[in-house]
């Protein structure tokens, strides 16, 4: 199921399944039948993100051996490796703040990580959700797999100025 959100960001695209769960959010068109009403709730979630009547998202993010999903329901598993653990500490950076790479690296093993920190921002299927627009560099806004734009109007919507451009 695709459900389409228009946002001041561009358009955003949601596939998700069985109605309660998002396993990929994407700035890019993606394949499939319309939602058809099942994913109203996730949509209601961002569009609010959007508009600056939320903060939060409601549900959780569940890690599962094979991904990661948003699900509105209540029960999530905890992170099954350090890809996970990273999107987890990653969609704990609270609105309105950021971390940088290095600092997510060192608190899951060292700074050598900070590469691989930015390949699992890159590779993130949640992006808002999972915030890795939060995530930025000692020195400048680093990169965002949607292009830096992007990256700066989501950091703009969380009222967060921008120092390096």
């Amino acid at each position: 199921m695709i459900a389409t959100l228009a946002t001041p960001c561009g358009n955003i695209y949601i596939s998700g399944r069985n109605g309660s769960e998002v396993e990929r959010i994407s700035w890019i068109p993606l394949e499939g039948k319309d939602h058809a009403g099942n994913l109203d709730w996730a949509l209601e979630d961002l569009h609010k993100y959007f508009s600056g009547k939320s903060q939060v998202f409601t549900g959780v993010v569940d890690f599962r051996e094979n991904g990661v999903v948003w699900t509105n329901s209540d029960n999530a598993c905890p992170p099954r490796n350090r890809l996970q653990q990273i999107l987890f500490l990653i969609s704990r950076i609270p609105y309105g703040n950021t971390v940088t790479y290095g600092e997510l690296a060192y608190s899951v093993g060292g700074i050598h990580y900070s590469r691989f920190v930015g390949q699992v921002c890159r590779l993130n299927p949640l992006p808002v959700v999972i915030p890795c627009h939060r995530v930025v560099a000692r020195n400048s806004l680093g990169g965002y797999a949607y292009g830096i734009k992007k990256k700066i109007c989501l950091l703009e919507i969380e009222g967060i100025t921008i120092k390096y451009v």
